[in-house]
């Protein structure tokens, strides 16, 4: 997880075959923001991909401590390579 003014990212390593699946980052459902890119700690990226609220990542977090890795929470996290 990478923190910048009450915002985030957080991206997850898998342990993956498939070199797609190997790299996971939170994205939002909605396409409120298709497409369109932000700034956040000195890159342009995908708004889609940016947070500001906290309970999320303490949700994939708690998750990631009670049960060693990621399972319900894996619905929010997309590859880089899925851009739906």
């Amino acid at each position: 997880m990478k923190a910048v003014d009450g915002r985030y990212r957080v991206v997850a390593l898998t342990r993956s075959g498939d070199p797609k699946m190997a790299v996971l980052e939170w994205r939002q459902e909605s396409d409120f923001a298709l497409m369109k890119q932000v700034r956040f700690g000195g890159d342009e990226w995908d708004a889609r991909t940016i947070c500001s609220d906290i309970s999320v990542a303490e949700r994939i977090f708690k998750e990631v401590y009670d049960f060693g890795g990621i399972m319900e929470g894996l619905s929010c996290m997309k590859s880089q390579w899925d851009l739906s």
